[in-house]
């Protein structure tokens, strides 16, 4: 019987010692009770909709939004998944003719909430916008 017991508590140990979020895809989902509790948390005008995140088991990362597609290196830290972009190409044939897309000049940083991630954003008018991804479900 203790070593029933045993064998349970290691097992247990183990499977909840993963890291559950990665590597994982993460997009928009239906507005759900918690993303409208975020918006009043986060004091936010609206929704930043139409992104994708891709974290992979290498470190790296596609995260694609309405109008780019970003890659490059992730980390975990803390409670963050921090992005740091090498490539940015704009996804509209007329925008990648007509000039190059800049890399942003900081991480982008996403904050990690059960199995969604979700980071806040200003416009220079200083509106602030949220962007919140669920993990998709295989």
């Amino acid at each position: 019987m203790r070593l029933l017991a045993l064998y349970i508590l290691v097992v247990m140990a183990c499977g909840c010692a993963k890291d559950a979020f990665y590597p994982a895809v993460y997009e928009v989902q239906s507005k759900s009770f918690i993303d409208r509790l975020l918006l009043k948390q986060t004091k936010t005008k609206g929704r930043i909709v139409g992104s994708t995140l891709q974290l992979l088991p290498d470190s790296g990362f596609l995260y694609r939004t309405c109008s780019n597609e970003l890659s490059g290196k992730w980390s975990k830290e803390n409670d963050s998944v921090i992005l740091y972009p090498v490539t940015n190409e704009y996804r509209s044939d007329s925008m990648r003719s007509a000039q190059q897309s800049p890399l942003p000049l900081d991480p982008i940083i996403f904050t990690i909430m059960k199995n969604r991630i979700y980071r806040v954003s200003s416009t220079p008018g200083a509106e602030r916008y949220i962007e919140i991804l669920a993990r998709k479900r295989s």
